[in-house]
């Protein structure tokens, strides 16, 4: 799908699913590296929804 939107969520839930491996995984990192990730992790999702309500991304009815 070609879909700013929808590629930048998938992207988010990928980086998701990553992050939830190093945090609880097997061979996790340690709180504080975890911490870090996580909190680039959220930057990046604020970023998008301020992105979207400012009308960063436009949807074309198919």
């Amino acid at each position: 799908m070609n879909n700013p939107a929808y590629n930048q969520i998938a992207a988010i839930l990928e980086q998701q699913d990553a992050l939830a491996e190093l945090v609880f995984g097997p061979q996790a990192l340690p709180p504080t590296e975890a911490e870090k990730a996580l909190n680039a992790l959220t930057s990046e999702i604020e970023q998008f929804a301020e992105d979207l309500a400012n009308g960063k991304f436009h949807y074309a009815a198919v």
